[in-house]
């Protein structure tokens, strides 16, 4: 992650970088020292206070944070959570300024590694994960392109997927 947003990372005018983390309940891990440790500012959103979370939305498609306010959006394991992620999206878009860069960490999606196309099928009836099932067939880049959202990067790291995107320019 941290060799991901060094080298795409945006700047402000005076080399800070604001990043906001959606979905920062820490329930087994944050980017919280990753980002703070590069001298950034963090700001953790999840719709439940808890640890490592700093502001609390009641409403996960509606962020209350002006337009453009971050230079970085990370999410880490959340998507698969979100029952409506064609409204969610077009939020991340909204609160990243112009040329910054949204960071999504997620599960695999069918057809990422064909052989495991089985054990996704399974997930969410194994792991009671009612949104999972969407996420995991839904054109994801079609989704984030109507966003505004371009793609940098998209890798994988074993049951993980790594969606690197640069907001549009006006």
């Amino acid at each position: 992650m941290k060799d991901v947003l060094t080298r795409r990372g945006p700047r402000r005018g005076d080399g800070s970088v604001w990043a906001l983390d959606v979905g920062a309940y820490d329930v087994n891990g944050t980017y919280r020292p990753l980002v703070e440790g590069s001298g950034w500012r963090y700001t953790g959103l999840d719709v439940a206070a808890g640890p490592n979370v700093d502001v609390v939305t009641a409403d996960p498609y509606k962020f209350p944070f002006d337009d453009g306010a971050f230079d970085v959006v990370l999410s880490g394991s959340t998507m698969e959570h979100v029952e409506a992620i064609w409204l969610w999206v077009p939020e991340l878009a909204r609160v990243l300024k112009p040329g910054g860069l949204l960071v999504l960490v997620d599960s695999l999606q069918m057809g990422d590694r064909p052989a495991w196309d089985g054990l996704l099928e399974a997930f969410p009836h194994r792991f009671h994960e009612p949104y999972f099932r969407h996420y995991a067939i839904d054109d994801l880049d079609a989704l984030l392109s109507e966003a505004g959202l371009a793609a940098a990067a998209t890798s994988t790291a074993f049951l993980a997927k790594i969606m690197v995107r640069r907001k549009n320019m006006p």
